[in-house]
């Protein structure tokens, strides 16, 4: 009776998720839905209202997943004990940060903000008929990670859970766990930090601390906007945008930190490399220099406590040329001028024209070591982006190799899209996957 308090079931039946005509029949892997639940805190929060920082309501309401895989459960208890007591865990987490289950909601003076009303977040019950291993040799080109993501729908976002959950159970006990949640509650950092104490619960490591050490409130921060966009209308506009994941081994991470110049390391050399094919795949004749936005991660390290999107520490720094023209050495230089006087980046975006792109490293999110809940650390996590403005964005994450190899995760305008693939790097060959293979 107790856990009812906490997790109220609302769906008890089977629901199979339609699988592409090829990969059925060539693999016959099925992921299918048991149930749904709704986790709220096991204390009522006092209703508060959270604001959105003006950045975040110009970029709007996009979700971030990831998917972290397990190549075991427990075995001294039964998976459904396990996922109850993950349930447990997690609602006593919700208690440090209300609003993780609260929902958006149009404030009175027209500005957005989270309501933390535990309304709760979503957690789906699913099993796979594959093993882990069977699945990911199927899933080299992602192209049906999607099963192991809990479905979201952002068409009405005063009842979208801002946070959902998704427990994949894999044959022979391999495990997936999927998370989606809205941007606007948090970034990758922010959402490591959610994930690690909820590992820390799950083990039973004593009392629980956000550990804030601050009390600087990152969310209302003001947002100088650079040109063009201090005197533009910046109205969200739906625009047809192409996704392709692109996966980069660790010879061609190799190779393109050799043509950086090398003196930044992996980090400044794939993401200038990454910007310059993007921003030239953007790029019209008429553009001027673009204006790189770089975002330092100091004051998150010091302000741990702090739950949230952190965006509004952005700087921004003019290029010395554009970035579409630029060599890839070039493009690594400026970014490490910028991280020079801006401490180290997790975060980097290009402003040009009215448009803008951002570049998520995600690969320094140290999810690997954070999410422990006590039966094995992840051997394989994925990172991606589902963007409704702008644009588009890129999100760069660990690949295999023990995370030597990228992931790349691309949101384009289709023709931008088009663009992009005929550059360095990017080609469409699944015979060479050295040079990108895309799903």
């Amino acid at each position: 009776m107790a856990s009812q308090l906490w997790c109220l079931q609302l769906i008890a039946k089977q629901i199979h998720r339609p699988v592409p005509a090829m990969l059925k029949q060539q693999h016959h892997h099925q992921v299918t839905i048991h149930g749904v639940k709704t986790v709220v805190s096991i204390h009522p929060s006092q209703l508060a209202i959270h604001p959105v920082s003006k950045l975040d309501s110009i970029l709007g309401n996009f979700y971030l997943h990831t998917v972290i895989y397990f190549d075991k459960v427990p075995t001294s208890s039964p998976w459904e004990v396990e996922r109850e007591e993950l349930n447990f865990s997690l609602a006593e987490v919700l208690d440090l940060f209300p609003s993780v289950s609260g929902r958006l909601r149009v404030l009175d003076n027209g500005n957005l903000g989270i309501k933390s009303n535990d309304a709760g977040i979503r957690v789906v019950e699913a099993t796979c008929d594959s093993s882990l291993r069977e699945w990911l040799e199927a899933e080299k080109d992602g192209s049906n990670r999607q099963q192991l993501l809990p479905e979201v729908r952002i068409s009405d976002y005063s009842v979208s859970p801002l946070l959902a959950i998704q427990y994949t159970l894999f044959r022979g006990g391999g495990l997936a766990l999927g998370l989606s949640w809205c941007h606007i509650l948090a970034d990758f950092m922010s959402m490591d930090l959610l994930v690690k104490l909820w590992g820390e619960a799950h083990r039973k490591q004593g009392k629980l601390s956000s550990r804030p050490t601050s009390s600087v409130d990152v969310t209302s921060a003001d947002v100088q906007l650079p040109q063009p966009f201090a005197h533009t209308n910046l109205s969200i506009k739906a625009s047809e945008l192409d996704t392709r994941v692109f996966h980069f081994g660790s010879k061609v991470v190799e190779a393109i930190t050799r043509e950086s110049g090398g003196g930044g390391g992996e980090t400044e050399a794939l993401c200038a490399a990454v910007w310059k094919a993007v921003v030239k795949a953007q790029e019209q004749p008429s553009s001027g220099n673009s204006r790189l936005c770089l975002w330092s991660n100091t004051n998150l390290e010091r302000n741990r406590g702090y739950f949230g999107n952190s965006a509004t520490a952005f700087k921004f720094v003019d290029a010395v040329s554009p970035l579409g023209q630029s060599s890839v050495s070039d493009v690594a230089k400026a970014i490490q001028l910028g991280t020079r006087t801006n401490g180290s980046y997790k975060c980097a975006s290009s402003f040009f024209a009215n448009n803008v792109l951002f570049c998520n490293w995600a690969a320094n999110v140290p999810v690997y070591d954070d999410a422990d809940f006590g039966f094995s650390k992840p051997f394989y996590v994925e990172f991606l982006a589902a963007p409704l403005f702008g644009e588009g964005m890129v999100t760069i994450a660990p690949g295999r190799e023990g995370g030597r190899s990228k992931s790349v995760c691309v949101s384009l305008q289709s023709e931008a899209m088009k663009r992009l693939l005929q550059e360095s790097y990017f080609g469409s060959s699944s015979t060479k996957p050295a040079n990108g293979v895309i799903s």
